[in-house]
């Protein structure tokens, strides 16, 4: 078999994982749209149009989940182990693929006059949310006064891992029963039809994605199909679904369970809801109809004209995501990983 040339237009970049949880996320990023179909070819994941997300063997490594959010822009959702991640790199290495912590910022961006304004640069050029402008543009002078800031603290680490997903869209996972209206939710945020409601049970079979603006914050919102009751007899094609959501929801930086007054609180698909390594939401929708038993963060009615409760619910997830403490704090945010390394980003770069 020969090997096609190089595909140096596409980067590459962990965006979570390393062993400290259940899945990873690769981005994938290309100059091009047939650059990243090429690479998704070889790496087994083909044919993936924007917004659809699949589950593929990748590389011959992992059953991964694929996902394509923009023409240009994929992400690899794999189990986080050392093994199946050095597969994985070795394969995107092997067809060209860049890694974004080899590639230096001021090759592409040349009137950057020392290596935090060519971060600063390259990283507004990628930021996903609106927020991020006025946060980034404010951290020349934050880092310019940073005397004793040590940028591999725990605490600097920890600020930067929430204020990346101003960068890179956190993901959001819609779970719940049938019916109880996560379909309506979401094409009520998106302010358009996204995903299919039906007042028939079970409509949604696969995961339908978006990318939403919520508050000036993009996240990637997922609608899961519903949580049947343990037991219950489905279709093949729903039970695989569901065990794909399962998948999805271990890499989730937040979960909005949804239940109403008719289906209450569907039993979340994992052992115990004290197993969630991300922040879990309980929405209550189409309170218009009946009222929920058991306590709710949020109240919603996205079905009716106007919708109701959209404003309280995209507050509590950015504040959940992107709390008000640390969008206001005025110190210096890690935004790159080159500036952990004090000696480059101080050193001049000419």
């Amino acid at each position: 078999m020969s090997v096609p040339e190089p595909n140096a237009t596409v980067h590459f970049a962990l965006r979570s994982g390393g062993g400290t949880g259940a899945l990873a996320i690769i981005d994938l990023r290309s100059a091009d749209p047939q650059s990243l179909d090429s690479l998704l070819k070889q790496l087994g994941a083909p044919g993936i149009t924007v917004g659809e997300l699949h589950l593929r063997d990748i590389a011959g490594a992992d059953q991964a989940l694929a996902a394509r959010l923009s023409p240009t822009w994929a992400q690899l959702m794999c189990h986080d182990g050392a093994a199946v991640l050095d597969t994985v790199r070795t394969a995107l290495h092997t067809w060209g693929a860049i890694e974004e912590s080899d590639a230096d910022p001021r090759a592409h961006f040349p009137e950057a006059i020392t290596l935090l304004e060519a971060c600063l640069l390259e990283t507004l050029s990628r930021a996903a949310s609106p927020l991020a402008v006025d946060i980034l543009l404010a951290q020349p002078a934050l880092w310019a006064n940073a005397n004793n800031f040590d940028p591999c603290a725990a605490p600097s680490v920890e600020r930067a891992l929430v204020l990346n997903r101003l960068i890179d869209p956190p993901l959001v996972v819609a779970v719940g029963a049938p019916n109880v209206g996560k379909s309506t939710l979401l094409n009520a945020l998106a302010g358009r039809s996204m995903a299919l409601a039906s007042p028939e049970p079970g409509t949604t079979r696969d995961h339908v994605g978006a990318l939403l603006d919520l508050g000036g914050l993009v996240v990637r919102w997922v609608d899961t199909p519903g949580i049947r009751p343990a037991g219950t007899v489905v279709h093949p094609i729903e039970r695989e679904a569901v065990d794909c959501a399962q998948r999805v929801i271990a890499a989730a930086d937040l979960v909005v369970h949804c239940g109403d007054g008719e289906y209450g609180w569907a039993d979340l698909p994992f052992s115990g809801e004290s197993s969630i390594s991300s922040f879990l939401l309980r929405v209550a929708t189409r309170i218009d109809m009946a009222s929920i038993a058991g306590k709710a963060d949020v109240h919603t009615a996205a079905g009716v004209d106007p919708p109701q409760g959209l404003k309280n619910l995209v507050e509590a997830i950015l504040e959940a995501l992107l709390p008000a403490k640390v969008r206001h704090e005025n110190l210096p945010w890690v935004f790159n990983q080159a500036l952990r390394r004090p000696e480059k980003w101080k050193a001049d770069p000419h």
